[in-house]
């Protein structure tokens, strides 16, 4: 019965300290967290919690980490370049300041080592 009681008041201190609705589960001497969460805070904040009520069990923080993709293809797409304000040439990379890295396709064949073996 100490186990229930242990795990109950775990998850009622996490729900009002942390916000965070997580499993809680314990055998052998071990609690084991499992759930969704918000953030990688959220998730320590409920294994601190846990540790603070359990300072002698190990825990197993099986918690995730729920990721939040983006619901439009504008926010998908916020901070990336548009074609509208790529630069047009070569020489509006030079005004900007920036420099170009030479890439393989820079290079002649002669200096890349392909032969014609037609």
């Amino acid at each position: 019965m100490a186990h229930a009681s242990l795990t109950t008041r775990i998850e009622q201190e996490v729900a009002a300290q942390a916000g965070a609705y997580v499993a809680v589960e314990e055998a052998n001497g071990v609690i084991t967290l499992s759930g969704l969460v918000d953030s990688v805070e959220e998730r320590q904040a409920v294994a601190d919690i846990t540790a603070r009520l359990a300072p002698d069990k190990r825990i197993d923080n099986n918690l995730e980490v729920e990721t939040i993709l983006p619901t439009s293809v504008d926010d998908f797409n916020a901070g990336e370049p548009t074609a509208s304000n790529l630069p047009d040439s070569v020489a509006e990379i030079a005004e900007a300041g920036q420099n170009i890295d030479p890439d393989f396709a820079d290079e002649s064949l002669e200096t890349t080592g392909i032969e014609d073996f037609t």
